[in-house]
């Protein structure tokens, strides 16, 4: 109905939402509800990736396309936290280590915006 792309980009919406919160709020109330709607909108992100990706994918390679997506996850999986880690220590405040998570989603919301997923689905299919 929605569609794996338009869910993604709704769950991207509020973890970007969320993030900000996190970054500009003094209100710790604000705060915890900048945490739920994290944990609110991670889940459907997940999902729906894994989703669309099993649409793109050929099915005599998925296999290989799972594999390096996996892979691809893992050898990434540092780079959030340890830029976070590095703009907290060099300007003394969580919250620009949080705000490098926003440019993070706002990069792949980006990104995930220029895919046209019945071309991608299409040719998975040829």
């Amino acid at each position: 109905w929605i569609g794996g792309k338009n869910t993604i980009q709704l769950s991207n919406i509020g973890l970007i939402i969320a993030c900000a919160l996190a970054v500009f709020t003094t209100n710790v109330t604000v705060f915890w509800i900048a945490g739920i709607l994290i944990g609110l909108c991670s889940g459907p992100n997940q999902a729906s990736s894994r989703s669309l990706m099993s649409r793109f994918t050929p099915k005599d390679k998925q296999n290989e396309f799972f594999g390096f997506f996996a892979f691809s996850g893992k050898a990434t999986a540092f780079i959030g936290p340890m830029l976070l880690g590095i703009l907290t220590r060099e300007f003394g405040s969580q919250r620009y280590g949080v705000a490098i998570v926003l440019v993070l989603i706002l990069a792949g919301a980006y990104v995930l915006h220029s895919l046209d997923e019945k071309a991608a689905v299409d040719d998975s299919k040829a």
